[in-house]
């Protein structure tokens, strides 16, 4: 069944990618034929900014979902009785599909969410209209964050597994759960700082959580934190899991940025998000 329940949700991820494609096509079609104050309304600054936030937004999403799909192929493989010597790789696949489930889930259905209702706005009052695509795309969207395990629930998941892993060994929080393939460029800086900022917020809930005597209870092996202890880090979790998405995103889409097209799609939702963290970082170590 937790099988079962996992695969669903990168499906769930994947339909949000569709109904995101289809929503960001649609919108582009509409703004490059509807005529205001002269010219075409994708021309207007506003609404060409807002058409490239949706087409940066589409392409983190399809980048993260090629990336965690490719590894959970992996891991498959890697259950294969020819391939079962190869235990520590499969562990290490397995934790990375694990860490990036909820990510897909969260990220496929939030961000899809915005697509669609950025699409109805392109489209003005005809964006409400059932003869406009678009207003199927938001219906159809606006169920993503809730089955298959609310937003919420993919929240407290992430935590619980971030808290497990790095209690586990305890000093692991010197650094934090969070490490990133990055460019030695700006974008790479940026996108270093992105990972900086969610190990910061998550070593302060977990100092919250348990403080230094929980440290040493963990390094001795004597118990988790009580349920009681954790209050503020689940009051923070869905911050958390928001800033391990965009910074999963950005990573996964910074990777295929070999050509300058998509090079200038991974800069745009880099430097885009960095701010969005921030905030949340901040809000999240300000007890």
């Amino acid at each position: 069944i937790l099988t079962f329940m996992n695969d669903a949700r990168l499906v769930v991820g994947v339909q949000g990618l569709g109904i995101a494609e289809a929503a960001l096509q649609a919108a582009r079609v509409y703004a490059g034929r509807r005529v205001q104050m002269g010219r075409p309304i994708a021309r207007h600054e506003l609404l060409a900014d807002l058409l490239f936030d949706m087409e940066v937004e589409v392409a983190a999403l399809r980048a993260l979902i090629y990336r965690t799909t490719a590894l959970y192929d992996r891991a498959m493989g890697l259950t294969r009785p020819a391939a079962r010597a190869r235990a520590a790789e499969l562990a290490a696949l397995k934790r990375q599909v694990r860490e990036l489930t909820p990510v897909v889930k969260w990220f496929g259905a939030e961000r899809t969410l915005w697509v669609a209702r950025a699409a109805v706005q392109v489209h003005g009052g005809y964006g409400v209209m059932a003869e406009y695509d678009v207003e199927r795309h938001y219906r159809n969207a606006l169920v993503l964050p809730i089955y298959e395990g609310t937003s919420q629930i993919q929240a407290l998941m992430s935590l619980k597994d971030q808290m497990k892993w790095a209690l586990g060994k305890p000093w692991r929080l010197l650094g934090g759960p969070l490490r990133v393939e990055a460019p030695h460029d700006p974008m790479g800086d940026a996108l270093r700082e992105m990972a900086s900022e969610y190990n910061q917020a998550f070593r302060y809930v977990a100092n919250d959580a348990v403080g230094l005597s929980g440290v040493v209870r963990g390094l001795l092996g004597r118990g988790k934190p009580a349920a009681e202890d954790l209050g503020y880090a689940m009051l923070s979790a869905e911050r958390l899991l928001a800033m391990l998405a965009y910074t999963r995103a950005a990573e996964a889409l910074a990777a295929h940025a070999a050509d300058s097209k998509r090079r200038r799609l991974a800069e745009r939702f880099i430097h885009r998000s960095l701010p969005l963290l921030r905030m949340h970082g901040e809000i999240v170590r300000s007890g």
